[in-house]
């Protein structure tokens, strides 16, 4: 059992603060891990004073061989703000992980879906999935080969 809570705050004019909380449980081969994130934006756009941001994640895994572990993840989450943000995303990501060399090398694959609607706010590029003002129900495959020494 691991848990965390932690909170970050703004100097600028107190425009920001979030407080993000986690629990993991590790089983026999498998794991379960969920987290809340919470975040007050100030002053963000000129017509809104402020917005709230929620979002969840749940995931479980299992090791499906000694070295192949396969794992689902459901994300959510919404901002309160302007009715052209506040919109409710909704990710299921199906994949897996292949440890070739323990954790020092690994490929990761995975394919997401997006059945809510992804916002200027709920976007985020680095992991695939784009703002569209005229399309919902995302698909984003993803790949890698991570490599630590």
């Amino acid at each position: 059992l691991a848990g965390r809570i932690g909170a970050s705050l703004s100097d600028d004019n107190n425009t920001s603060w979030g407080i993000t909380g986690d629990i993991s449980f590790q089983f026999d081969g498998a794991s379960v891990f969920g987290s809340v994130v919470y975040e007050r934006i100030k002053d963000l756009l000129p017509s809104n004073s402020k917005m709230d941001l929620l979002g969840f994640v749940a995931q479980a895994s299992t090791y499906i061989t000694n070295q192949t572990e396969a794992y689902v993840r459901w994300e959510t989450g919404q901002p309160d703000g302007p009715s052209n943000s506040a919109t409710d995303m909704q990710l299921v990501t199906v994949g897996f992980n292949h440890y070739i060399d323990g954790q020092d090398i690994k490929i990761s694959a995975d394919i997401g879906f997006d059945f809510g609607e992804l916002t200027q706010f709920m976007a985020n590029d680095q992991t695939g999935w784009q703002y569209d003002s005229h399309r919902r129900d995302q698909a984003v495959f993803r790949s890698q080969l991570q490599v630590s020494f």
